[in-house]
C-alpha cells in the first residue's frame, strides 16, 4: 500500500470507529480527514489525467507545449548560454597540456585511409600516373600505406602540442561568434529531441519525477482535515 491508500484507510477506520462507538470527536476527525485526503488525491490525479466534466484537469497534458518550451529555455539560459560556453572554454584553456592530449587522442582515432586513397587516386590521374602508365610500370602503392599514415599521424600529434597552434585555437573558440554558434547547435539538438516528446511522454516523465512526493499532499490533507474535524467537533 502507498501513502495515499494508508491515509485514506486510517481516516475511514477512525470515521467508522466514531460512528460505532458514538464518539463525536472521532467521527468528525475521520470524516474531515477522509474528505481532505480524497480531495487532495483527486487533485493529484487531475494534475496528470483528464477527468470528464472537470475543467482544468489534465493540466500537464494540456500544457505540454509550454512545459517543453520552458524546459528548453531553462537548459539554454542556465547551462548553455553563449557566455557560459565561452567561460568554460577559457577555463579549460589554462590546461594547455590537457588540450594537447585531448587533440592528440582525437587525431589518433582518425582513419587516414580515405586520405591516402585520395592521394593515390590523384597521383594516378595526374602526369605521374600517365608517365607510369606509358612506361608499363604499376608500383604497389599499398606498400607505402602504413608508413605514410604513421608519419601523418605522428606529425599531427606533435602539431597538437604546438603552443602557437593551441593559442590560436583557444582564441578562436573563445570568440563570441563561436560561442553563439555552439549554442545554436545545442539549441537545434534540443529542439529536435523535444519535438519527439508527445503529451503522453511528458506526462509519464513528470509523473515519474514528482508523483511519489505528491503522495504527501494526500497525507497532509488527511492530517489537517482530521485536525479541523476535531476542532469542529467542539463547536457543532
Amino acid at each position: 500500500m502507498n501513502k495515499s491508500s494508508i491515509t485514506n484507510a486510517v481516516a475511514l477506520i477512525v470515521f467508522a470507529s466514531g460512528l460505532f462507538f458514538d464518539n463525536k470527536i472521532a467521527t468528525f476527525c475521520g470524516i474531515f480527514a477522509l474528505s481532505g485526503a480524497l480531495t487532495n488525491l483527486l487533485a493529484v490525479h487531475m494534475l496528470f489525467e483528464k477527468v470528464p466534466g472537470l475543467y482544468g484537469s489534465g493540466v500537464i497534458q494540456n500544457k505540454f507545449v509550454e512545459i517543453r518550451q520552458n524546459a528548453k529555455t531553462m537548459i539554454l539560459d542556465e547551462f548553455f548560454s553563449s557566455d557560459n560556453v565561452v567561460k568554460y572554454i577559457e577555463k579549460k584553456s589554462h590546461d594547455s597540456a590537457g588540450i594537447g592530449t585531448y587533440l592528440a587522442n582525437m587525431v589518433n582515432k582518425f582513419d587516414f585511409n580515405p586520405l591516402f586513397d585520395a592521394f593515390i587516386r590523384r597521383v594516378n590521374e595526374g602526369p605521374l600516373g600517365v608517365l607510369l602508365g606509358l612506361s608499363g610500370t604499376t608500383p604497389n602503392m599499398d606498400a607505402f600505406r602504413e608508413p605514410v599514415i604513421k608519419n601523418i599521424r605522428e606529425s599531427l600529434e606533435e602539431f597538437c602540442y604546438e603552443p602557437n597552434f593551441q593559442a590560436s585555437l583557444i582564441k578562436g573558440l573563445t570568440e563570441p561568434e563561436v560561442g553563439a554558434g555552439i549554442v545554436n547547435q545545442i539549441e537545434e539538438l534540443i529542439d529536435k529531441r523535444l519535438s519527439e516528446l508527445t503529451p503522453e511522454i511528458v506526462k509519464d516523465l513528470t509523473h515519474s519525477i514528482i508523483h511519489e512526493h505528491l503522495g504527501w499532499l494526500v497525507v497532509w490533507g488527511g492530517i489537517f482535515g482530521g485536525l479541523v474535524g476535531i476542532v469542529s467537533a467542539f463547536f457543532l
